[in-house]
């Protein structure tokens, strides 16, 4: 970047110091058309290499909701088979993904909601994924509530209801005996 600040500014002077007086002066007519497009040349040279430069510098600065993400995400990461643990009877997490998250102040304190995917492995679904948004309370400094949004497994839930109808089946098979 600091070549391409000195070839745009010796451009910059070549072409100022012939442009005014080349009709004039013998030196400068011969070389002006040369001058003229070997400096147009440089500039938009120059001009993609600032392009370049902010383009690739910005993509090493993150912003800080970019680094309060990684943040967040290398937190979940690890927990991730306690967030895992806490939606499906049985599997391994793979890694969990943040995709967005935002505070809010509410009457009861400052509450960060995150909404982030759980990739996991189970015996029956080798490819699972299950989409959560869940609330961290800043003053209990605790996770108050977590509710799935999407899932292409067997949850806690649905493993409880079945249990509980087997157990209501054979208990009424068992007072009709």
């Amino acid at each position: 970047t600091f070549r391409m600040r000195n070839v745009f500014l010796q451009v910059f002077r070549k072409r100022n110091t012939c442009s005014n007086a080349s009709h004039r002066q013998p030196f400068c007519a011969g070389y002006s058309r040369e001058i003229n497009s070997m400096t147009r040349n440089q500039i938009i040279v120059a001009a993609i290499a600032i392009v370049v430069f902010v383009v690739v510098r910005n993509e090493r600065e993150p912003d800080s909701h970019q680094v309060l993400k990684l943040k967040v995400n290398a937190n979940m990461n690890g927990s991730k088979q306690k967030w895992f643990d806490r939606f499906h009877p049985v599997g391994t997490a793979k890694q969990i993904t943040v995709h967005d998250f935002h505070d809010d102040q509410t009457p009861t304190g400052k509450k960060t909601t995150v909404r982030f995917t759980i990739y996991w492995e189970g015996p029956l679904t080798k490819d699972g994924f299950t989409k959560v948004q869940s609330v961290y309370d800043w003053e209990s400094g605790r996770w108050v509530r977590a509710e799935i949004l999407e899932t292409n497994g067997v949850t806690n839930a649905q493993t409880a209801e079945g249990v509980g109808e087997f157990i209501g089946g054979a208990l009424s098979e068992m007072l009709r005996e």
